[in-house]
Formats: structure tokens, C-alpha cells, sequence
């Protein structure tokens, strides 16, 4: 806290400068959370006070003013740097008794001068959390955690509420007492249409700082809207660190422009069998593709696990994770020759490492031009020397070669099938294929699926 002969001075000044313009003012001391608040460190009647603001008459209203805070703040050494704002200016009582708490010696001046209708007691000031300026300026509603220390068994979700401020970056940085404060143990998401919420998990029993950061643009900025001292009593087992992630996990807001619509905006999806499908209905024509991660970095060639087609109006995304964790799914789509946007990024966990797991087969772009989906086979490996049956599905007329070689292919309810022998190993299997219009003329043939013999 900065010099209290400092602050009484300015609070002083305020009480003066108004007396000349015939304002009504009191000059008002008391307990306030200042830059160096500690929540565990709890305000007492009887305790010096270290903190002087004012109290104006203005229009049939009293506000408050605090100059000392208004113009500036203290850094770790006490020294005073000069940031002029006018949050704590005119401020109003419900915002104010947040972060001031009057009492000069006397209990009923401490309720007198909260002016409010239901006055907090010393007991709620010192548990409740302190919003910050950013925080009340945005209009953010802190709706699931108002104390400021918060104990917790595996995990906790915080729930926030914005008020016409739409929030693109939301993170909850987990800082360890002691230990490793490099991994990510957090996820915030939007749940609905003004409504937030984090997700935080501490790796292990012990005592914890979370800090909740946000941005109204999506700039590699944030700006801290609250701070909680978080200590976990126990935890569920082995504890995975989830993928580094700026902003929010989920949709982003403008996927109604990509034709998208998504039901749960959850980004969570937890598998036991190692494989997860997602399925986006869709009425624009986009181009599509997917990139995946694992957070501890241990699958070499994550994105040979992903596929992502387009048939029947939907958007099909297949994922495989071969070890055990939480992996980054980004699905990436453009609209006619834009460049590539991260549309929808979720949050995949596998419970388990499966002994094998197979990468997908290797999707190109004109498979889903021609909005192709793959039944068979499904894994990007095949066995030399084999007959292997292929399987697709695809609503348009299709001409199909398999290394320029023309298909004796059979076509039911929009399902194409033919049987065809691999080659040797280490060549490719390639799967072309062009579209015939009603007079049986096509374009040009381009690639739809790969594989490679082993």
C-alpha cells in the first residue's frame, strides 16, 4: 500500500477543492484492498486503517470518489506510478464497498457510510472477492464463487455472466505455491449466450493462485478480472495436464456465417474406446480440415488421427488418440477463396492408452469438393499383395480409378463398392475420382483418398 500520508493528502485535497465549490464532501478512512491485497490476510476492527477516499453530494446523490486510486497505483516496492483513469470517480455504492470498507473507530459510521440498503459486514468484505477494474467495467457477474479463498475436491467450475460485453478471451491461469506452474490445468468455454465458465483442476493437493484473464478482442492480451487463492484438498488420480489454448475453447461466435450449427457447446469430449466422431450439420458450401495435438506433446504425427469429410449436409470429423491425455482438436474451415479460419476448437480426453491404435487415411480436398465420405477401409496401413474391399459414400455421379486404371464399381443407395488388390509395400493406394455431369462428361480426375502398403 502506498504511503498513507499520501493518500490522506489527496483525500484531503478532494475535501477542500469541493468546499470552494460549495460541493457537500466527507472525508472518509477505512480498510481497502489495495495492489498488495491478500486475501488470507484479514481486516480488523481496531486495526489502523490504511486507506482515506471521499464522499460527494452531487445532484441529490451521494458517490464516492478516490482520488489516490484514480490517479494511479503502487507497484511491489510501494513506489507510485502515476496512471490517471476515472473508474473511482463518482462511483456507485454497490460497486464501491467491493474494494472500500469505511470505519474511523466506529462501527455505525462504517455501516452509515457504505450507504447502502443492506450494509456488509467486515466479515463479508474480508471473503468476498475483488472484482477488478476491468471486471466492472465490462459489466461481468461473478455467479458460482464470491469468496475469495476456495476449497476444492478434483475440480471446480467457475460461472461468470457478462453484460452486453462479449468476451473472446477467457483463460484461467492456475499458478502452483510451489511445484511446476508451466502446464496448463484449466479450460473456459461459453455455455451459453452471455454466460462463461472455468474449469480448473490443480494437479495435486496443495495450495494455489488462480488468476481469470479476459480480452473483448482476440489480441494476445488479457486483462485480469478476478483472483482466487484455490486449495485442494484431494484430487482424482493421475491428473493430465490439458493443451495450451489462448481464448476460448468451443465455436467461435460468428460460426453461423460458415452454415454451422452446433448443439452442446461443451468443447469436452471424453472417450474410453479412443475413437470420437463429430458431426456438424451444415447448409453453406466450405472447405474444411482439421488439425490435432496432443498436450504433452507424446504422439509423433498427431494429424496422420484426424480426417475430416463433408457428405449428406453434415461435416464429419474422425479422431483417433493413440495415447492417454487430453488432445487439442482444431477444426478449420474457409468460404469460397478465403484463407483457413479455426472455426471450432474442442477438448478431447482418452482415459487410456490402447495397445494399437491406427491413423486414419489421409483425405483430400476434392473428397470433400465431391462431399465423399469413407466407409471402408479406415485405417491408413494396408497389408501387400491383398484383396481389399473400398466402400464410399457419395450422393453425385462419380467415375472412380485407382492409379489410372478404371473401376468395375457398384453403386447402391448412394454407397460405392469395389474390391481391388494393394500393390507392394512401400507404394502409395490412391483413390481419384471426377464428377459426371448428365451427359457423361467429366472434368479432370483428382485425388480423394490415400493409403500406404506395408
Amino acid at each position: 500500500m502506498c504511503s498513507y500520508s499520501i493518500i490522506d493528502f489527496f483525500s484531503r485535497f478532494v475535501s477542500l477543492f469541493h468546499s470552494f465549490a460549495e460541493i457537500t464532501v466527507q472525508k472518509i478512512s477505512g480498510y481497502a484492498k489495495g495492489y498488495n491485497y491478500n486475501p488470507e490476510s484479514q481486516f480488523e476492527y481496531g486495526h489502523a486503517t490504511t486507506h482515506s477516499w471521499n464522499a460527494v453530494h452531487v445532484d441529490g446523490e451521494w458517490r464516492f470518489v478516490d482520488c489516490t486510486w484514480g490517479a494511479g497505483n503502487c507497484d511491489e516496492f510501494k513506489k507510485f506510478h502515476f496512471d490517471y483513469h476515472d473508474h473511482f470517480f463518482f462511483m456507485n455504492p454497490d460497486l464501491f464497498i467491493f474494494t472500500h470498507f469505511p470505519y474511523e473507530s466506529d462501527i455505525q459510521m462504517a455501516i452509515a457510510w457504505q450507504l447502502l440498503d443492506e450494509p456488509w459486514s467486515l466479515d463479508k468484505f474480508n471473503s468476498y472477492i475483488k472484482p477488478s477494474m476491468k471486471a466492472i467495467k465490462w459489466g461481468i457477474d461473478f455467479v458460482s464463487h464470491l469468496s475469495n479463498v476456495v476449497f476444492t475436491n478434483a475440480v471446480s467450475v467457475f460461472e461468470l455472466k457478462s453484460n452486453g460485453t462479449d468476451l473472446c478471451v477467457l483463460n484461467g491461469e492456475l499458478l502452483a505455491e510451489k511445484g511446476d506452474t508451466n502446464k496448463t490445468y484449466s479450460y473456459a468455454y461459453k455455455s451459453g449466450p452471455c454466460d462463461y465458465k472455468i474449469v480448473v483442476r490443480p494437479p495435486s493437493i496443495g495450495k494455489y493462485t488462480l488468476r481469470i484473464l479476459a480480452n473483448t478482442t482476440d489480441d494476445d492480451d488479457a486483462f485480469l478480472l478476478v483472483s482466487y487463492v484455490i486449495k485442494c484438498l484431494s484430487t482424482d488420480g493421475l491428473v493430465r495436464a490439458f493443451p495450451y489454448h489462448w481464448g476460448l475453447w468451443g465455436p467461435i461466435g460468428c460460426l453461423k456465417d460458415y452454415g454451422l450449427t452446433l448443439k452442446d457447446t461443451c468443447p469436452l469430449i471424453v472417450t474410453d474406446t479412443g475413437e470420437i466422431q463429430i458431426k456438424l450439420f451444415t447448409n453453406k458450401e466450405i472447405e474444411a480440415s482439421s488439425r490435432l495435438s496432443h498436450a504433452e506433446n507424446l504422439v509423433r504425427d498427431s494429424d496422420d488421427y484426424v480426417m475430416t469429410e463433408i457428405n449428406g449436409g453434415h461435416l464429419l470429423t474422425r479422431a483417433r488418440l493413440p495415447k492417454e491425455g487430453y488432445y487439442k482438436l482444431q477444426i478449420m474451415a474457409k468460404l469460397n477463396d478465403d484463407n483457413y479460419k479455426t472455426i471450432i476448437t474442442y477438448l478431447l480426453g482418452s482415459k487410456q492408452m490402447l495397445p494399437v491404435v491406427n491413423k486414419l487415411p489421409k483425405c483430400y480436398k476434392a473428397a470433400r469438393e465431391f462431399k465423399c465420405c469413407l466407409l471402408e477401409p479406415l485405417t491408413y496401413e494396408l497389408p501387400r499383395n491383398t484383396k481389399i474391399r473400398v466402400r464410399l459414400k457419395c450422393s453425385q455421379n462419380l467415375s472412380l480409378v485407382l492409379k489410372k486404371q478404371t473401376l468395375k464399381v457398384e453403386r447402391s443407395d448412394d454407397v460405392w463398392d469395389f474390391v481391388s488388390a494393394t500393390p507392394n509395400a512401400g507404394e502409395k493406394f490412391c483413390i481419384s475420382g471426377k464428377l459426371i455431369n448428365s451427359n457423361n462428361v467429366g472434368s479432370t480426375y483428382k485425388g480423394l483418398y490415400e493409403f500406404s502398403i506395408i
